[in-house]
């Protein structure tokens, strides 16, 4: 006989799984632009992808936001947009990524997972931890990939403005 409550718990974990990787694809995208950007092309790219893959993501995007403000001015404002929702979407994973999670049975309407994230906070040298507790519904998280991969999307749509190399660029596989 199959555990209900394990396939209920399951569906959940596969969620957030989806939900890293599509930011993950979203970053090889930014990872993709940036060499794009640079002009780089050939056996170099794979060497240039395998570096910028070290970085945090905030610095992935401040050096396409540099690379776009001086090689394709005229897309810079409309990068300023996207860069906007790029930030949002990674405070969004990191709020899910690092948080503490515990499986419930409550409304699924209202969520089913309890999420808990610890904040802490340093006011006159003294640390205070502030717990938001949230319910997450399954279709909060499909929501949320949903929104990482309409974003991934945008960037792919932005790539169409950037110049070209010679050789077709392909992402390092993972």
């Amino acid at each position: 006989m199959i555990n209900k409550k394990y396939l209920h718990e399951e569906h959940y974990y596969k969620l957030l799984g989806k939900a890293i990787v599509s930011f993950n694809d979203m970053e090889k995208t930014v990872i993709h632009e940036i060499c794009l950007l640079l002009a780089i092309d050939g056996k170099l790219i794979i060497e240039i992808q395998g570096i910028l893959s070290y970085l945090p993501f905030e610095g992935k995007i401040q050096i396409m936001k540099s690379l776009v403000h001086k090689k394709i001015p005229e897309h810079y404002r409309l990068f300023m947009k996207i860069l906007k929702k790029l930030k949002e979407i990674e405070e969004r994973r990191n709020d899910y990524i690092h948080s503490q999670w515990l499986l419930g049975t409550y409304d699924e309407d209202e969520g089913d997972l309890l999420k808990i994230n610890e904040k802490k906070l340093f006011k006159s040298n003294h640390p205070e931890i502030l717990i938001e507790n949230m319910f997450v519904s399954k279709k909060d998280l499909q929501l949320f990939i949903q929104d990482i991969n309409t974003l991934r999307d945008e960037l792919r749509k932005f790539s169409e403005k950037l110049p070209r190399t010679k050789a077709p660029l392909t992402l390092i596989p993972n």
